[in-house]
């Protein structure tokens, strides 16, 4: 009995011998690269490809191939496995590449990039032709104060980023000496992980670099970069879960706030991306659900799977969705009433943007484990050494330690990696946010108000109880920034309310006290950063780093050939900070503990001493005559001397 067939089960058997010659095809040419002893192989699997690629094109498919599929598959449902198919190519081939010694992955991360993008294929709805003329006339104008807003961030992350802060500290210089070790193994390989940074992220910082120079301006761009989207996806958020009117209030009050502000504007601290990549996790996963939009949801998983090549707070995320899904099914039920299979969508699309970085982690999982090893709670004994310290309870000590990160927000001054003197919340923004949370906790059982609270204790108590020191809340409680800012908006929103300004009727005097109260909140932050922090030399952290950063600048515009010597102590010294390495693209440097008369004059030798040896290089100076003396200062106080010898 001859096989019937129908025209759908067809156009798919087709594109089954399409997808799967050009598979074939590209997996032979992958085998000629990697290792020219398997050409044999290669060739032959090519061959195989391309005699299925003339079969297909050329007869119709196998009658039995399309008999055999189900009646209501279509070709669109072919994209999902070719998103996992892509997913575990890539994987394979960025152990291949790794292992047979090459560092040009591109073609692995266009792979990769091919698996999000099939995944996605496999859900996107057929939507009508877009009418932007109509879509403009509804939203045009709040298109253009969302722009205002991501253009005053912008402007505010970029202005002088090269030279403000005015030094790099050592952590920047670490993370720019590695974004430059990743033209070689292993941060070749774009899922290979560095103290928790992504390979990828670093290698995006390199190709910073690579545009602007080996200098802070291109070292910091990236960070400011993530720091401006993070105004544009924390408003699609805040949108979603409040409307309008939060949204803006939250998209102004990242704008400029002050610890976005800074942490836009150094690289040390990597929980900057999370900053936008949170909130745009969040709004397509719970848009998702909400819309019944697998799009969405698949578009938040591969978000999230992006997440773990760029730093700490994937981990916490992707808990923490886990955990909301198990609360929302008893708490807020229609949310969740026929979605489970959705959900599914987002936990795939995580599953293929995550498995190549996933694979090296369970390879390498000293690497995935690096920061928690030093920094855990409990696996750096911490605890246990507090414990037998204080003679109090572990459950107190990590009761103290959740305040404390708390408090971190609105109590405590931001001071590492950073140095300011105020909290990261501002006086103002702090109030409505403590406002916005109790209105939130009270709110608790609504499906926006329970992500939203989920989210920012999730991240609270992740930092306050599995991370040391207590110091390091200061910027660790980043992570929390988006969820606190939105806060501080319900919290204005509901103030508003209170005192019925909220009313259609009274919009311009909602308008004039929300435009007063944001102004004053981004004079006190714009104040806090760029006046009362940036102007007045505080970062670095101490001495030593600053004046690294000093020496590394100045050694920058030598000559390579120019021998380097410097009049040290036991604390000002050459060696302890990598950004001197970084900023000199590794310029030797001799210390000189002993009298700078041990020093002989000679063509292109250069002498720079530290402050405390500022007048023996002088006398030195007088003593050599020919050369040029250069004094360098950091807010009016000498940082470094240098005598630079001519050349003959």
């Amino acid at each position: 009995m001859a096989l019937e067939t129908r025209p759908a089960a067809e156009a798919t058997a087709r594109a089954l011998v399409g997808g799967l010659a050009l598979t074939l095809v590209v997996a032979g040419q992958f085998i000629l690269v990697l290792n020219s002893s398997l050409a044999g192989l290669g060739w032959a699997v090519s061959a195989a490809g391309l005699l299925l690629f003339l079969l297909g094109r050329l007869r119709p498919a196998p009658r039995w191939l399309a008999a055999a599929l189900p009646a209501a598959l279509a070709p669109q449902t072919l994209w999902l496995p070719a998103a996992f198919v892509l997913s575990a190519l890539a994987t394979g081939l960025s152990l291949a590449f790794q292992q047979y010694d090459l560092t040009n992955y591109l073609p692995v991360l266009l792979v990769w990039a091919g698996a999000a993008a099939a995944y996605l294929a496999a859900w996107l709805p057929a939507a009508p032709r877009p009418n932007w003329r109509a879509w403009w006339a509804a939203y045009g104008r709040e298109a253009l104060v969302v722009g205002a807003l991501i253009l005053l961030g912008l402007g505010l992350r970029l202005y002088q980023l090269g030279w403000l802060p005015r030094v790099i500290n050592g952590d920047e210089g670490v993370l720019g000496e590695a974004a430059l070790n990743t033209a070689s193994h292993p941060l070749a390989n774009p899922f290979a992980l560095f103290e928790n940074f992504g390979s990828l992220y670093l290698q995006a910082i390199n190709l910073c670099m690579q545009l602007l120079g080996q200098n802070a301006l291109g070292l910091r761009l990236a960070p400011a970069i993530g720091g401006t989207l993070a105004v544009g996806t924390l408003y699609l958020l805040a949108r979603w879960l409040f409307g309008a009117r939060v949204a803006t209030t939250a998209a102004a009050l990242m704008a400029v706030s002050h610890p976005a502000l800074h942490f836009s504007r150094t690289v040390a601290v990597g929980y900057i991306q999370g900053t936008w990549l949170i909130p745009l996790e969040l709004y397509c996963f719970i848009s998702g659900l909400q819309k019944r939009s697998a799009a969405r949801l698949a578009l938040g998983g591969l978000a999230l799977g992006l997440h773990f090549s760029v730093y700490l707070g994937a981990q916490i995320m992707a808990a923490y969705f886990a955990v909301y899904l198990l609360v929302a099914a008893f708490v807020c039920r229609p949310l969740l009433r026929g979605a489970w299979r959705l959900a599914a969508v987002f936990w795939g699309g995580l599953v293929v943007a995550v498995l190549p970085e996933a694979v090296y982690a369970w390879r390498y999982p000293e690497q995935f484990l690096a920061r928690l090893n030093i920094d855990g709670t409990f696996q750096s004994g911490w605890l246990a050494e507090q414990v037998a310290t204080t003679g109090r309870s572990p459950a107190l000590i990590l009761a103290e330690r959740m305040a404390h990160a708390f408090l971190a927000l609105n109590g405590y001054p931001a001071n590492d990696f950073y140095g300011a003197t105020i909290p990261l919340l501002d006086a103002l923004t702090a109030a409505l946010f403590l406002l916005g949370l109790v209105y939130a906790l009270w709110r608790w059982r609504e499906p926006g108000y329970l992500l939203l609270n989920g989210y920012f204790w999730a991240a609270t108590l992740s930092v306050g109880v599995f991370a040391v020191p207590p110091s390091a809340d200061s910027y660790r409680m980043l992570i929390t920034l988006p969820a606190a800012l939105l806060l501080a908006a319900v919290g204005l929103e509901q103030v508003l309310a209170l005192v019925t300004l909220a009313d259609a009727p009274k919009r311009a005097a909602r308008v004039a006290v929300s435009a007063a109260l944001l102004g004053a909140i981004g004079l006190l932050n714009v104040r806090a950063y760029f006046y009362d922090f940036v102007a007045q030399c505080r970062y670095g952290g101490d001495p030593q780093t600053r004046f690294a950063s000093y020496l590394g600048t100045y050694l920058s515009a030598l000559d390579r050939e120019s021998d380097v010597y410097l009049l040290s102590n036991d604390v000002f010294r050459y060696g302890t900070h990598s950004s001197v390495d970084f900023l000199s693209d590794r310029l030797p440097v001799t210390n000189v503990p002993e009298a700078a008369d041990s020093l002989t004059s000679a063509p292109n030798v250069v002498i720079v001493a530290i402050a405390d040896r500022a007048e023996e290089l002088i006398a030195w100076a007088r003593a050599h005559p020919g050369g040029a003396l250069e004094r360098q200062y950091d807010c009016e106080r000498l940082m470094l001397v240098a005598y630079a010898l001519p050349e003959r």
